[in-house]
């Protein structure tokens, strides 16, 4: 399975990467950010109506005693050396102390508490409990602050009642991509979650199923990360060993993508790593080029953006008119990335196009490895990010076309 060698290997791989002699400053700073990314803790939110049972939940997750100092504000729960507390008060300012939250730091009602444990539960995760009023509004506010913050999202509920879904319905799409539902109430209650849409898994009062399904989870987005980081090292010249193979069969295992064949890779980690959109190809191509490049550059050129403009216009046919979904914009990102790849790989072969236009290889290769990034993310502002990049490749294109 893929584990910490795994992730230090390729990391060591990435930073290399950024060493090198003649790299460009985006595709460092990329490599960095995704090196960040594979080492960061997995990020687990609960969310709830008050009483809903997050606070015991997370105590039984992680091994922890919080449940007895209840209520307690918004708090992260994170692995650390020694059992340490900062409090964040109303008025901005900070207040550590050793040990947990005390009573003297509560009744200053605290906006926000960050604990470390020793735990060994906490090894690799960090959890984000989210205390709102069932308020519509600030419970939206609330979950829109906490979705770029969370991986994986527990709903936690008595019963899927009519407010839960209307609460719920508020959650950005980042944060509803990999979100289970928790119900925390009585037998009576068990069943009744029916309506509750979106969900990747339901469960009962089970923490060791819980804990199995975030195991799951963060293996899956982790295995998925590592290898298309893997995949960007190899068409960079720096690849390694094959990554730590699943088992066979496992879900890991048939969707983990590879340069041959790669499936829609699903979304993982919010978007802590925007990549910055490459240099636009016109005002590349306007530094080098003659004010009239030969014909047979030109015909070169026709053919790559034949084939930009026709696969854009299969793409367009195939959109509805409504908001796309999480499952469209993820195969609309795994589309646009095919194409990325097709015009890097096509315009390697374009000798004379390249003689006119030194940098378009260059270009289109940054190209390539933007859609990585942002089909990784998995979004719809990424899907959105990646359909402008391809309009503003197609519009410079026609620009050198029309000279």
């Amino acid at each position: 399975m893929t584990g910490a060698s795994d992730v230090m290997r390729v990391t060591a791989r990435l930073r290399a990467l950024q060493g090198v002699p003649g790299v460009s400053p985006r595709l460092a700073a990329n490599c960095a950010a995704l090196a960040a990314r594979l080492g960061e803790p997995v990020r687990i939110g609960l969310f709830g109506l008050p009483g809903a049972g997050k606070l015991a939940l997370l105590d039984a997750l992680c091994a922890s005693r919080l449940a007895p100092l209840a209520p307690l504000p918004t708090l992260e729960l994170a692995h650390g050396h020694e059992l340490r507390t900062e409090a964040i008060l109303p008025d901005g300012s900070a207040v550590q102390s050793v040990g947990l939250p005390d009573a003297d730091t509560l009744s200053r009602a605290p906006a926000f508490l960050r604990v470390h444990a020793p735990l060994p539960a906490l090894q690799g995760r960090r959890f984000l409990l989210v205390d709102c009023d069932a308020d519509l509004r600030e419970f939206a506010a609330a979950l829109g602050w906490a979705a770029p913050r969370v991986d994986i999202a527990l709903w936690c509920a008595r019963g899927w009642s009519g407010l839960d879904a209307q609460l719920w319905g508020t959650a950005p799409e980042s944060l509803a991509n990999h979100a289970a539902l928790v119900l925390t109430g009585d037998a009576a209650h068990a069943g009744g979650w029916h309506g509750a849409e979106g969900f990747e898994a339901v469960f009962r009062a089970d923490p060791e199923g819980i804990a199995r399904h975030l195991d799951q989870t963060a293996a899956e987005a982790a295995h998925h990360d590592l290898a298309a980081a893997e995949w960007m090292l190899q068409r960079h010249g720096l690849a390694s060993e094959p990554i730590a193979k699943m088992p066979a069969g496992s879900a890991v295992a048939s969707a983990a993508p590879n340069p041959a064949q790669r499936g829609p890779l699903p979304p993982t980690m919010p978007p802590t790593m925007p990549p910055t959109m490459p240099r636009a190809l016109g005002q590349t191509l306007r530094q080098t080029a003659p004010e009239t490049p030969p014909p047979d550059a030109k015909a070169e050129l026709g053919r790559l953006f034949q084939y930009l403009r026709g696969a854009a216009a299969r793409i367009s046919d195939g959109l509805g008119d409504g908001p796309l979904s999480g499952e469209a914009c993820r195969g609309l990102l795994d589309a646009l990335a095919g194409i990325f790849d097709t015009l890097s790989e096509r315009a390697s072969d374009l000798d004379r196009a390249q003689e006119t236009w030194p940098d378009l290889a260059a270009v289109l290769f940054e190209a390539q490895d933007m859609a990585l990034l942002l089909r990784m993310e998995g979004g719809a502002e990424q899907a959105a990010d990646a359909a402008r990049l391809l309009l503003q490749l197609r519009h410079d294109m026609e620009v050198r076309l029309a000279a």
